[in-house]
């Protein structure tokens, strides 16, 4: 087990290395949450590039100030502006908004997440969003089941999930080996 994970480790960094926005964001915090919580990197790296992927200049990648809010995304250029932005939802009254790279439910995770500030540091989100992923692997005893878990508890929304993030991680390994 140990040997796969390090494995898909290493794919991801590859893929990172390779890839025109490595130098701007951390793999580090995919590898070290994926170690913590014994998710692999590479899954942890795809489910944020579909949960807050955003095209660049520098490719597609992870966007870090992301705000789902009612089903409508929205990216900020710094997490100055999307903490602001978090702020007045949330004094609205407005809770249900999933927060960063791997789109954390303040809803359901408030606790987790802190403050709205620590919310918005990429590194606690992928580190919140990974202890997530692990929770839903393990109540459901599958990898994938709990890839969809974390996204619905929809069964259906759960399904195009799933093949969304294995699309992604197909395409991530796939740049990886050329």
């Amino acid at each position: 087990m140990a040997i796969k994970h390090r494995l898909w480790a290493a794919v991801l960094l590859v893929a990172w290395m390779q890839s025109p926005a490595a130098g701007s964001d951390s793999a580090s915090a995919f590898v070290h949450a994926g170690d913590e919580f014994r998710v692999a990197p590479a899954l942890l790296y795809a489910i944020a590039l579909v949960e807050s992927g955003r095209q660049t200049a520098e490719g597609l990648r992870p966007w870090p100030w992301t705000l789902n809010v009612a089903g409508t995304g929205h990216y900020y250029p710094s997490r100055q502006a999307a903490w602001l932005a978090l702020r007045s939802f949330l004094k609205s009254g407005e809770d249900n908004v999933d927060i960063g790279p791997m789109q954390v439910s303040w809803l359901w995770h408030r606790d987790r997440l802190g403050s709205a500030w620590l919310a918005l540091d990429p590194t606690h989100n992928v580190r919140v969003g990974a202890w997530v992923l692990a929770n839903a692997v393990r109540a459901e005893n599958d990898i994938w089941s709990g890839v969809g878990r974390y996204h619905s508890g929809k069964a259906d929304r759960q399904r195009r999930y799933r093949e969304r993030v294995a699309e992604t991680l197909r395409r991530l390994v796939r740049d990886a080996r050329s």
